[in-house]
């Protein structure tokens, strides 16, 4: 023991002590002089003890008892049995050590104190905040430990025994371990059981921040399964009261993610639940999960398309992704970009450049610039420098058309109709066009051509097209005669073909006529595997256009209908020249994503079926390359040009180099996916409006950017707050927290069946709202006991896990420090010896008679 004194300014007042006796001796008094000495002995005594007791003095020593804090985890998630049969463990435990000092509480969110164990079963609960009751809803480990060590008393050696199922979620249990820890405080567990049952929950329904109606998407949804295997349920999707979608699935034990595929028609604040149900779910009160998403319109598209009739194939796949489609010709586009600036987007698909004035393809690299999305889809009419190249629309886009060195490898095959049909302009149309083409040729490139009536001639045997005079001799002096029989003329062309090495082997078809019938199709097949193309020019309106149309359909080519035999030569020299020139490769290839981009997140391209032809083109520094050929040739590059966004797909989108992507599953999602990254913003996508709750309190947040894509600090934002369940509307003010963000906070205590409604109010704001919805409470995830947290407690703080009931109670083996104060005791003597030298001179006679009573 050791006594320490705080002031040492109060022992000069035993100066006073010889005042007092020299004050006595000249005392004119007539007290007995017995009790006089008494009087100035209680005297001298109160003065000491008055300045001892001003000193403040401290007697310090130690003590190795224990004081016991019981804390009992009643929150809900905890087995009503468990909880009866902790009560009577913890009263045998306290009935162990009468000696010890013990508290009670009971805890769930917050903490309660109780008198005893048996005040335990009496412990007022509520499944909301309650003064005087524990809220079940959550389980706050910290604030039970810290009331615990509040309360423990400072002599003894602090001891918490803690029976809970260790499920903590609220609070932070790691800062009160801290602080027992500092404190010197044992926490003793013990694990609680949870509830018990075949219990299924959803713990929440996840969906795209951004929606638009109409538009397909992927919910998902978390249900947790509390079971030994895997179990069998149901879930539902409801849009308010409508069921969406309802389908079985099986659960395996712990976290399930479910993807559910829905599609919302109504546009604006959409309240969507998903519901779990299963036979034998033990609680009901923890299977709905609520979830609230704002649809916008429709994104609006204009579709350009070259060859309206093959329109249909993307306009199909994207209206069915929820886009508004408005097809139109080249020739209808808008030459002002203010004009398309009712679209969010506009694609281009296989327009040949000189469809398109210069002033639309300005209004197309303006519209763009001011925050337009622009889709350019290649195709057999966008090639060579009579295309795009340096044009104002290449402006716009991420890529350079280009033209490489023509082809050394080139076999071209005429096969002209000289039937009687062609006396007169046609022939000679006919042999014009003949010319035309071979003058495109390079000297090394191989020609040659066929005519044929009823039988086949072979005019000009395939040769290097060098000598082109003495050629083009041979092609004059054709002749029309007798009946029209074109499966001849194709099977002598592709016997001339055939053994032939050439990288493109084409040929060429013109007739005006009628035919006989045969098997096209096989001989177009053996073609086909012998890697020659056919592309076909129906002359008139006697042309068997159907089979035409079908041979070049079946040889990988083109069809071509002229009405007027003028336009002969004009065909001939642009299909020759597309297969002169290198900005179109019709070679199939397999296309390859390049990264992992959002535009393409979800498709599998290994799965994807073979390309059979692109524009060739250049990306430029700044494009994005999505995807490639094999020989890492672009084919999706995509850009940010001014405040809109633009891309180019080398290949088509509809029947021709993109046959085989139409039936497969994801023609459709890419191009939605692509169209959705290039769309203008619409004007609620430039506001960013967040809620949130989470107990007793919401919180909601705006982020604002221009078009110009800078933050908006010039906004004075508003919420209006409306309770759902009697209708009660309050006006915040939103206060800017940062750069283009505002943001308020305000108390939300809702009952579990409330919710408050949300809207954005204020000045050039956009009319956006969102709803919250108290999700069901934590507790109602029943997982099992935490025992690895219960025992990682107790090893950190010096603690036993699952002790016996008189454990808690064990003489603990340290020890610490204690202090008493002193100066009450000492200030209480000196005031009786006040007293008591108060009455030896007020009452002298009471003193002398007992002194004389007690002598007889």
């Amino acid at each position: 023991m050791m006594i320490t004194f705080s002031h040492y300014w109060p022992f000069l007042l035993l100066v006073l002590i010889p005042v007092l006796l020299r004050i006595r001796q000249r005392s004119a008094s007539g007290l007995d002089p017995r009790l006089l000495r008494r009087a100035l002995a209680c005297r001298i005594s109160a003065l000491a003890l008055a300045a001892l007791a001003l000193t403040e003095p401290i007697r310090h020593g130690s003590s190795s008892a224990v004081n016991v804090a019981y804390l009992l985890d009643v929150s809900s998630s905890v087995s009503p049995s468990a909880v009866q049969s902790s009560i009577d463990w913890i009263a045998r435990s306290a009935s162990s050590s009468a000696a010890d000092r013990s508290i009670f509480i009971a805890f769930g969110a917050n903490p309660i104190l109780r008198r005893d164990a048996d005040e335990l079963r009496s412990s007022p609960v509520s499944d909301a905040d309650l003064a005087g009751a524990v809220n079940r809803s959550a389980t706050n480990l910290e604030s039970a430990l810290d009331l615990a060590l509040d309360r423990l008393p400072q002599d003894a050696v602090p001891r918490v025994m803690l029976l809970t199922d260790g499920v903590a979620n609220r609070g932070d249990c790691a800062g009160a371990l801290m602080r027992a820890q500092e404190r010197g405080a044992q926490v003793y567990t013990r694990a609680l059981d949870s509830r018990p049952g075949h219990d299924l929950w959803v713990g929440s329904l996840a969906t795209p921040d951004r929606l638009s109606a109409g538009s397909p998407f992927q919910a998902v949804v978390e249900v947790f399964c509390r079971a030994d295997q895997a179990a069998e349920a149901r879930i539902e999707l409801f849009q308010g009261d409508q069921e969406l979608q309802s389908r079985p699935v099986s659960l395996r034990p712990g976290l399930n993610r479910v993807p559910v595929d829905l599609r919302l028609e109504d546009e604006g604040l959409v309240q969507l639940r998903a519901r779990i149900e299963a036979s034998g779910d033990t609680f009901e009160g923890n299977d709905v999960a609520s979830q609230a998403v704002w649809v916008q319109r429709r994104p609006r598209v204009l579709y350009v398309e070259g060859y309206s009739p093959s329109a249909r194939y993307l306009r199909n796949a994207l209206e069915e992704k929820g886009f508004e489609i408005t097809v139109a010709a080249p020739e209808a586009l808008a030459r002002r970009p203010q004009d398309l600036n009712r679209f969010e987007a506009v694609v281009l698909s296989d327009v040949m450049a000189r469809r398109l004035p210069a002033q639309a393809m300005q209004a197309l690299n303006l519209y763009v610039l001011e925050g337009g999305g622009l889709l350019f889809a290649g195709g057999e009419e966008v090639y060579g420098q009579e295309g795009y190249a340096d044009s104002p629309l290449e402006k716009a886009l991420p890529v350079r058309f280009r033209i490489r060195e023509k082809r050394r490898d080139l076999a071209l095959m005429l096969t002209l109709d000289k039937s009687h049909s062609m006396v007169g302009p046609k022939i000679e149309l006919a042999k014009e066009a003949a010319k035309a083409a071979l003058g495109l040729l390079d000297d090394e490139q191989q020609f040659g051509l066929v005519a044929f009536d009823y039988d086949p001639y072979e005019i000009v045997p395939l040769q290097a097209a060098e000598d082109k005079e003495a050629i083009g001799r041979r092609i004059s002096r054709l002749q029309a005669s007798a009946h029209t029989n074109i499966y001849p003329a194709l099977e002598l062309s592709l016997r001339r073909l055939e053994p032939i090495e050439a990288d493109i082997k084409h040929v060429i078809l013109l007739s005006d006529g009628q035919t006989y019938p045969d098997e096209y199709e096989k001989l177009l097949q053996r073609m086909s595997e012998a890697g020659i193309s056919v592309s076909t020019v129906a002359v008139g309106a006697e042309a068997d256009r159907n089979l035409l149309a079908d041979i070049a359909r079946w040889g990988g080519g083109r069809s071509y209908f002229v009405a007027d035999a003028a336009r002969v030569p004009q065909v001939f020299i642009q299909e020759t020249r597309m297969a002169v020139q290198s900005t179109i490769e019709e070679e199939p290839f397999q296309a390859f994503a390049v990264g992992q981009p959002s535009a393409l997140k979800g498709i599998d391209f290994e799965q994807a079926p073979p390309l059979r032809g692109r524009i060739s083109v250049q990306a430029k520094d700044d494009g994005q390359i999505l995807l490639q050929t094999p020989q890492e040739e672009p084919v999706l590059v995509r850009w940010q040009h001014g405040l809109g966004r633009a891309a180019v797909f080398a290949s088509d989108v509809k029947n021709r180099w993109a046959s085989q992507w139409l039936e497969w599953d994801g023609y459709g999602q890419l191009f939605a996916q692509l169209l959705r990254d290039l769309l203008r913003r619409q004007p609620a996508e430039e506001f960013d409006f967040r809620a949130h709750w989470e107990p007793g309190w919401a919180s909601a947040e705006l982020e604002a950017v221009g078009p110009d894509g800078r933050f908006r600090d010039d906004l004075s934002p508003q919420l209006e707050v409306v309770t759902e369940s009697d209708g009660a509307s309050t006006l915040l003010t939103m206060p800017q927290i940062g750069p283009g963000t505002y943001g308020v906070g305000f108390p939300a205590p809702l009952a579990l069946d409330s919710a408050l409604n949300l809207r954005l109010v204020g000045e050039g704001l956009p009319a956006i709202s969102r709803r919250l919805e108290r999700p069901f409470p934590e507790e109602y995830r029943f997982q099992p006991p935490d025992t690895s947290l219960l025992q990682s407690i107790s090893s950190q703080t010096g603690g036993v896990f699952d002790p016996q009931p008189q454990q808690v109670h064990s003489p603990s083996s340290s020890s610490v420090p204690t202090r008493q104060d002193l100066w009450p005791w000492l200030a209480g003597l000196a005031l009786l010896c006040y007293f008591v030298d108060l009455s030896l001179r007020r009452a002298p006679h009471f003193w002398l008679f007992r002194e004389h009573r007690g002598a007889a």
